[in-house]
């Protein structure tokens, strides 16, 4: 008697789900977002049938917590995605392991942890983000000094700092800034309690964030320039972004394998993948970033690299004097943070990513 088709089915799916789960599992710890996740995903599982990506989607700092707590028991693999100063206060915790990527000779000094616990992947300058409906151009803020301002009091949304290391990573560039300048960080408190009190809405996640925007529940943010430049095109959001005049915070974001990860030879295998040239080339094309990577020709880099050519003045972050300070400076902000009452949740938010 032959099989019905319905059988025939059942068991295409069974041998499928049996296949797939005698593949090797890489844990990967990720902010990044979705779109970019699953193209890399996609692509490297194409190049390794046998192992099987598993993403964790969680803000850096969130990585960097969760980190701590498996240090005994590492679940993870590979932390993909995170500023340079959070890599070095994994490092210095001996969270990570090192190892030096076989392309290491087109990776300038400044984007290596020392001992290459961590490399960078990509360039992730911070900027001023505002609704295109409600400012233009020309009445966004022009600095960071400006968003002080009471003019912009209930105006600003921003992710959550206890959450999102990016903006631990601005602040901590200002207050770096502040001590170089004048001996000490008291102009930053000022200027942090200041933009505290312009805070609309801190978000969990950047979904929110870009609907937060987009809804003008605060018109002003704070972000990289590669997530803010692509949401007028990719989800049709009136989201434009301006280069503050006094100083662009240059976020180096990076790469790391986790130390005692349960699957050590697929992540390096992973790691090499997101990290090679093809891939950084198509993260660049496809998805604004700006690579670490010196052997690309100009051609590949996003659009925003070259239209703000000239305009940057860098902050420059010191990661492991950021990472001794970094905790003393933000206890105040994450203080006033964690006392305000939640976040309004905009309708259908969904989370594609947590930087």
């Amino acid at each position: 008697m032959s099989c019905p088709r319905t059988c025939v089915l059942w068991l295409a799916l069974g041998l499928a789900a049996c296949a797939r789960d005698s593949r090797e599992t890489v844990v990967v710890y990720s902010p990044h977002d979705l779109s970019l996740r699953t193209e890399l995903e996609v692509a490297f599982e194409r190049e390794h049938p046998r192992l099987d990506v598993e993403w964790v989607v969680l803000g850096s700092q969130e990585i960097l917590e969760r980190l701590r707590a498996e240090r005994d028991r590492p679940t993870a693999d590979v932390w993909f995605g995170a500023a340079a100063d959070r890599f070095a206060v994994a490092a210095r915790e001996s969270l990570l392991a090192p190892y030096t990527p076989t392309w290491v000779a087109h990776a300038p000094a400044d984007t290596r942890g020392a001992g290459d616990h961590w490399v960078g992947v990509y360039r992730t300058p911070l900027v001023i983000g505002y609704n295109t409906e409600a400012l233009t151009a020309e009445t966004a803020p022009t600095s960071w000094r400006e968003l002080a301002s009471p003019v912009w009091r209930g105006r600003i949304v921003l992710r959550d700092p206890r959450h999102s290391g990016s903006m631990q990573s601005m602040a901590t560039a200002l207050f770096a800034d502040a001590v170089s300048r004048d001996g000490s960080s008291a102009a930053a408190a000022t200027w942090l309690a200041a933009l505290d009190r312009n805070v609309r809405d801190y978000v969990a996640s950047p979904a929110d964030l870009y609907q937060h925007l987009g809804r003008k529940d605060g018109v002003v943010t704070i972000w990289n320039v590669a997530e803010l430049d692509a949401q007028p095109r990719r989800e049709k959001r009136p989201i434009g972004w301006r280069v503050p005049t006094d100083g662009v915070p240059m976020l180096v974001d990076g790469i790391a394998l986790v130390a005692g990860a349960p699957h050590a030879e697929a992540a390096r295998a992973f790691y090499e993948f997101v990290t090679s040239r093809a891939s950084v080339e198509l993260a660049a094309r496809r998805h604004a970033r700006w690579p670490v990577r010196t052997d690309l020709p100009t051609d590949a880099l996003p659009a925003w690299t070259r239209r703000a050519a000239g305009a940057w003045t860098p902050l420059p972050l010191d990661a492991p004097v950021v990472a001794d300070s970094m905790d003393i400076w933000m206890r105040s902000w994450t203080a006033r943070v964690a006392s305000r009452p939640p976040a309004r949740k905009p309708r259908l938010a969904a989370r594609i990513g947590g930087r």
